[in-house]
């Protein structure tokens, strides 16, 4: 986990004699699993276990009765790491997760990524937006001779869409909920296009998702690029004499910080 959220899961059946180990093994042979899985993550930093089996807190500082166990702790030689008690019913995500569903029925719900927030927000905008307005009014007098629009439950859809005029202020909101935040997941362009395109429309969305996402500053610090690998450098002719050329690098497109986006790199 980070910062309290988890980033991967790990699961491995016990088989064979290992059924027949206690518990206070197996919860020790899954802590080794879990070490070795993520090793080139966890090599050269400190982290922490947390664990509901209140002895292994101590193994360390046990004796150690088996050649087993021994070998436990070779394995864990060259690890920066604590183990730390949490009690079950503190640590009940995990116990669902390892746990076998013994329900028959169980029920699968929809969920809609709308808010009645997000639909009063709208409605507020539809009311300021003068070509909004008249769009509606067509809409309610049966002028309108084009059968995607439907005004319905007090709002404006788009083929089933809420939507959104072109400048409301809300796209953004929508735009950081759903790629952003800690629902968002920071996708890529196409995944959350089709997310936002599954119940809002807005004229231009497609473009504004696209430079939402290559402009997300969490997406470019932690995401290698994507784009076609650059040819092979070409060597310049070589000047002959000095300052007949000068060559200047700059890094741009950077975000805004104490009012620069550009960095002078080098000069040569």
């Amino acid at each position: 986990m980070q910062e309290g959220r988890p980033i991967t899961f790990e699961i491995r059946q016990f088989k064979g004699k290992n059924m027949l180990k206690l518990v206070y093994e197996k919860e020790m042979m899954a802590i080794l699993h879990a070490v070795n899985q993520w090793r080139p993550y966890l090599m050269s930093r400190h982290f922490k276990v947390k664990i509901d089996h209140d002895s292994l807190k101590y193994f360390l500082e046990q004796r150690l009765s088996s050649e087993e166990q021994q070998k436990w702790v070779t394995k864990k030689l060259g690890y920066d790491f604590e183990i730390i008690y949490k009690k079950g019913k503190e640590n009940v995500v995990v116990d669902a997760l390892s746990r076998r569903d013994t329900s028959t029925d169980a029920l699968v719900c929809g969920m809609s990524m709308l808010t009645a927030d997000w639909v009063d927000e709208a409605r507020l905008e539809w009311d300021q937006d003068k070509d909004t307005k008249s769009l509606i009014h067509n809409i309610k007098k049966g002028s309108m001779t084009s059968n995607k629009f439907e005004w319905k439950g007090n709002a404006l859809w788009y083929m089933d869409m809420l939507y959104l005029s072109k400048d409301f202020e809300l796209k953004h909101r929508i735009l950081v909920e759903l790629h952003a935040s800690l629902v968002g997941g920071h996708f890529g362009f196409l995944k959350t296009y089709h997310r936002i395109k599954r119940e809002f429309f807005w004229e231009g969305l497609k473009g504004d998702v696209q430079n939402f996402v290559s402009e997300c500053l969490v997406c470019q610090q932690n995401k290698g690029e994507t784009i076609k690998t650059p040819d092979l450098l070409q060597p310049l002719p070589i000047p002959s004499q000095r300052w007949e050329e000068v060559s200047v690098d700059f890094i741009t497109e950077l975000p805004c910080s104490e009012g620069n986006n550009v960095i002078f790199r080098d000069c040569g």
